[in-house]
C-alpha cells in the first residue's frame, strides 16, 4: 500500500527552506492490524522471509537513524511504532 504525503507547507526563514508534510498514516494502521491477524511466522521453501512492518514514509523523514542503525528501528516499532508492525 502506497500513501503518499503532500506537501502541506513552504516558507524560507533566513536561510532555511522548510517544507511540511503530511501523511494520513490510519489507512496504514488499518491494514497492519489486519495482517496482525493473519500473520504466518513459519518458513516453508518458497518463503525466504517476512514481513514484520509497514512504515510510513514520513516516519523515515522525521528518524534518519533508522537509515544506518536497524536496532534502532527495531526498539521504535517495539514501542511507539508498534501498530505499523504486521507481525505479533
Amino acid at each position: 500500500m502506497i500513501i503518499g504525503a503532500k506537501l502541506h507547507d513552504h516558507r524560507v526563514e533566513k536561510d532555511k527552506e522548510i517544507f511540511t508534510h503530511i501523511q494520513d498514516n490510519r489507512p496504514i494502521l488499518k491494514a497492519c492490524a489486519e495482517e496482525r491477524k493473519e500473520y504466518d511466522k513459519s518458513f516453508k521453501r518458497d518463503r525466504i522471509a517476512r514481513k514484520i512492518a509497514s512504515i510510513p514514509s514520513l516516519v523515515f523523514f522525521n528518524h534518519p537513524e533508522f537509515h544506518d542503525d536497524d536496532k534502532a528501528l527495531r526498539r521504535w516499532l517495539d514501542n511507539e511504532g508498534r501498530g505499523y508492525r504486521t507481525d505479533r
